[in-house]
């Protein structure tokens, strides 16, 4: 089980600091609301953890995950924003070399991040310490502390125009696969072209046999250990999905990119998918839906078995918590977090409960302008200290800060 130890940490990229009136404002229980240009809309941590990318309408922030610090950060020009138009969502390739921001008009805007190991961007010195009478792990902290933090430098790569215009995104390894609307279709675009030049390849939905006609993308998931990705359509269906390798010598196939099977077909509209996550550990695949209720399944193979294993039911009545924004599974693949649209629950992997922000007075949250028990957009449990401890990160809708509740305590309860 995952519990939050202690309240959530701000950290804040913004040079602006609050002002007296704002926090007279924060005390008489008027807190003021932030600036939309200076909200975070999104974020990517980097399959290792190690990176967090966060944007705003205008702006890309690259932190370092542990200890939490800014390294770099790009902002667009006013051209690039009339053009391209606002930022609306950021994605990071799993090594997080590139970065690549999605905005309103179709575009996706990349950028290579490149490390510089001879330069550092934070060092701390520690004065009067005798490194000879630390022993064991805090001689090793004490030498990571003094080597300090790589500097980042973010550059521009190329824009990538979208005319059948963006539902869904996601970034593999060795390209970018783009759901588009109009025709409904799925796009793969390698990140360099392959040896006879090509770098784009496109598959209809209505040629994918094994999808509902007249459906669009609208949500997806990938998880590198199982191999498997998790599509969600806009009529509620729930696809579990494959990559056809492209070597392959089925020339009746070789059309074909994907090959896939719907495991959940809602029976009415409360149980429609909005939000997946993939379990590797323990094989499951959790569905959440728009009445709340997450729905959990166990990929026993890749030929099309995927039986239901349990439900979860909604931590609060629906209009206490609101629709579910997000799902995330813990990297030890003990823990569910879901994110709602006025709070957030924990799970175990088999769906014991565990800490909920509903049992909070939501007045007196506002009033200590706590936001972080209140609107939530997206949870991320990495980037932490091994299996037994993680940061468990909440990104807040129209907020100016990342939320940070650290030291988050797994204890693995023995079967029965």
């Amino acid at each position: 089980m995952y519990w939050p130890m202690g309240a959530a940490r701000i950290y804040s990229a913004n040079s602006t600091r609050r002002k007296d009136n704002d926090l007279h404002d924060v005390q008489e229980g008027r807190a003021s609301q932030p600036d939309d240009s200076d909200a975070i809309l999104g974020f990517r941590t980097s399959r290792s953890g190690h990176l967090i990318a966060t944007i705003t309408a205008t702006r890309m922030t690259i932190w370092q995950a542990s200890p939490i610090v800014v390294l770099a950060i790009s902002s667009r020009s006013v051209s690039s924003i009339r053009d391209y138009g606002p930022n609306v969502a950021v994605l990071l390739r799993p090594d997080a070399s590139i970065a690549v921001v999605q905005t309103s008009k179709g575009f996706l805007v990349t950028y290579s991040l490149l490390v510089d190991p001879s330069n550092r961007v934070y060092q701390q010195i520690h004065e009067g310490e005798n490194q000879s009478k630390a022993t064991g792990t805090n001689r090793l902290i004490l030498e990571q502390e003094r080597a300090g933090l790589r500097e980042l430098n973010i550059k521009f790569r190329m824009v990538i125009r979208i005319d059948a215009g963006i539902a869904a995104a996601l970034t593999l390894d060795n390209e970018i696969i783009v759901a588009t609307r109009k025709p409904a279709a799925v796009q793969c675009i390698k990140w360099t072209p392959d040896s006879a030049g090509r770098q784009t390849s496109t598959e209809l939905i209505s040629r994918m046999a094994w999808m509902q006609k007249g459906s669009i993308i609208r949500a997806m998931v990938y998880d590198r250990a199982m191999s498997l990705a998790v599509w969600i359509t806009s009529d509620g269906r729930a696809y579990a999905v494959q990559r056809r390798p492209e070597n392959s010598n089925d020339s009746d196939e070789n059309e074909r990119l994907f090959r896939g099977y719907g495991f959940h077909t809602p029976m009415n509209s409360s149980l429609e998918a909005t939000h997946a996550a993939i379990n590797a550990r323990f094989s499951m695949l959790a569905i959440g839906s728009t009445g709340g209720e997450i729905h959990v399944y166990t990929a026993r193979d890749y030929a099309g078995s995927i039986p239901l294993s349990h439900k979860i039911p909604s931590p609060a009545s629906s209009s206490t918590t609101g629709q579910i924004t997000c799902l995330a599974y813990s990297p030890d693949g003990y823990g569910l977090v879901a994110a709602y649209e006025h709070g957030w629950a924990l799970w175990s992997v088999y769906g014991k409960p565990g800490a909920s922000s509903f049992g909070a007075d939501p007045n007196i949250s506002r009033t200590n302008d706590e936001c972080w028990l209140l609107t939530v957009s997206n949870p991320d449990m990495g980037g932490g200290d091994g299996k037994e401890r993680c940061h468990h990160l909440l990104l807040f809708r129209k907020h100016l800060s990342l939320f940070v509740a650290d030291k988050l305590t797994s204890h693995h309860l023995p079967r029965l």
